[in-house]
C-alpha cells in the first residue's frame, strides 16, 4: 500500500485491514475499500453521483467515498451525508 504523509509517498508492505487495526479510531476512518483519511486532513466534501461523495483534502487530493463506507464516515462526522 502506499501512504501519503504530507508530501511523501511511502511503500508499506501490509494489508489495509491490519493497518486499520492499528490506527486510531477517533483520527481515521476507512472511506473506501483502499482508501483510509485523517479526519483532520478533509476540507470538505462534495457530492458526486448516485449517492457517493468525494472528500477534497487540505493538499488538494480528491478521495471517493464509496456507498458502502458512506455510514462509517457519517458517524465519525457525526452528521448525515
Amino acid at each position: 500500500m502506499a501512504l501519503h504523509v504530507g508530501q511523501a509517498r511511502v511503500i508499506h508492505r501490509a494489508a489495509l485491514g491490519e493497518l486499520v487495526g492499528r490506527l486510531d479510531p477517533r483520527r481515521f476512518v476507512r472511506v473506501h475499500r483502499s482508501t483510509v483519511v485523517n479526519i483532520d486532513s478533509i476540507l470538505h466534501l462534495e457530492p458526486a453521483t448516485h449517492g457517493e461523495f468525494d472528500l477534497v483534502l487540505r493538499g488538494g487530493q480528491r478521495v471517493h467515498v464509496s456507498r458502502t463506507f458512506r455510514p462509517l464516515l457519517e458517524a465519525r462526522l457525526g452528521q448525515s451525508l
